[in-house]
């Protein structure tokens, strides 16, 4: 595959994605476990969710974001691009 030319701009979309994503990641790792919920060894609270429901927003917008540049006309596929994109920016901005 040859290197794709990525605007900066595509290059923001994708960190402002992947920081999304592990926002949501870091919001279900504080959720109690299901197995200490059924035990008793931990509750339920509404804020946790809210707080989740409010990253998965915010990630769904980013990847719509990113998604709607026209430099995904560019590509052959969608995988080439999302390969041109961790090529660019490095494995600290992988998803």
């Amino acid at each position: 595959m040859a290197d794709l030319d990525i605007p900066e701009g595509v290059i923001t979309a994708w960190r402002v994605y992947v920081a999304a994503t592990a926002e949501v990641s870091r919001q279900v790792e504080l959720l109690p476990r299901g197995f200490d919920v059924a035990a008793g060894k931990a509750s339920i609270a509404e804020e946790p969710y809210a707080e989740l429901a409010a990253a998965q927003a915010a990630q769904h917008e980013a990847l719509a974001a990113l998604r709607a540049l026209q430099w995904w006309e560019t590509v052959d596929s969608e995988h080439a691009g999302v390969v041109a994109l961790r090529r660019a920016t490095g494995p600290q901005d992988a998803v």
